[in-house]
């Protein structure tokens, strides 16, 4: 009896395993199509882990990713009905999940979609006081994550600012650049605010989708990547290239380091620089990564800007 229940619970344990493992693998596969701006795709592979792993400890990360891309596509479609579908899909993450770590996004994203901050799309039911409501949740829960706290802030502020209140919105630009200067939101008020702290006419400090800090702590890592990934959305390769160079130092033979060698390549060729991006998808592919991303990699090297015979591409992947 004893031997049949220990094979049930390890049979459990297996099955268990397994769908995280399975989890994993498609949230991965999902973040490499987000990370080429293929919304759409990424999108069903997300909405897949969503619906076929709702458990697995990456079920909150990739229904945050679902109004992510929704709101994406609504932006790049110009498609009101898609915006719609991207605030369902935040919404469901905090009803579902409400002790994911992702909350604090779900929140930032409502609030600005509700703030009208989504131009020139705009929800049926935008309105200013539900803004200030989920932004102020943001900034609540979020203390571990600057930039988020940074932006909702200023978001409120640009709020407060529309509604004639210019004096409050200025307190919390002040708090902003006292309390967060080294995230996007404080850098950009430093710079276009004046030392008295009159608000520049016109200003909308930080970008409406910055995924990371840039106040990334020089001994972690998983800062050190979200930062790069952010300056490589932005299209400032040259300034994430470094940043995706220090994380292969710190962790070699991670998987942060290997999707951090792909970057380098992707960001290189971006910079129109095929000799550099060419180095660095091959020595991605000696690295000794999977099949699956091998393959990923040969349609970069056989990408038109890339010059390459297919022989030399086709060695690494069955090496």
């Amino acid at each position: 009896m004893k031997r049949l229940i220990l094979t049930i619970l390890l049979f459990g344990a297996s099955v268990a395993l397994g769908m995280a493992e399975d989890a994993q693998s498609l949230k991965e596969d999902a973040n490499e199509l987000y990370a080429r701006k293929k919304y759409a795709e990424a999108l069903e592979v997300y909405q897949k882990v969503v619906s076929t792993f709702p458990d697995a400890p990456e079920a909150s990360i990739a229904q945050l990713m679902v109004g992510i891309n929704f709101d994406l596509l609504a932006a790049e479609k110009k498609d009101p009905a898609l915006l719609e579908k991207s605030r369902e899909a935040f919404e469901k993450l905090i009803q579902r999940y409400p002790e994911s770590p992702e909350l604090e996004s779900a929140y930032l994203y409502l609030g600005q979609a509700y703030g009208g901050f989504t131009a020139p799309l705009k929800l049926k039911d935008a309105d200013d006081a539900k803004a200030v409501e989920l932004l102020t949740m943001a900034v609540r829960r979020i203390e571990r994550k600057r930039w988020i706290c940074a932006q909702a802030k200023g978001r409120i502020a640009q709020i407060l600012e529309r509604q004639g209140k210019k004096e409050k919105a200025v307190e919390i630009y002040e708090e902003i650049v006292r309390s967060y200067p080294d995230t996007p939101w404080g850098k950009e008020l430093i710079a276009t605010i004046r030392p008295s702290m009159t608000v520049a006419t016109g200003s909308s400090p930080g970008s409406d989708f910055p995924p990371a800090s840039h106040s990334a702590r020089v001994d972690d890592p998983q800062d050190l990547h979200e930062s790069a990934f952010s300056l490589f959305r932005q299209k400032k390769f040259d300034q994430a290239i470094p940043l995706f160079q220090r994380v292969i130092e710190m962790l070699p033979n991670s998987r942060l380091a290997q999707d951090s060698q792909m970057m380098i390549g992707i960001a290189c060729d971006g910079m129109k620089r095929p000799d550099r991006a060419i180095q660095a998808y091959e020595k991605f592919l000696r690295d000794g990564v999977s099949l699956h991303l091998r393959f990923e990699v040969v349609v970069q090297l056989l990408h038109p800007n890339i010059v390459t015979s297919f022989c030399h591409c086709a060695l690494y992947v069955i090496t």
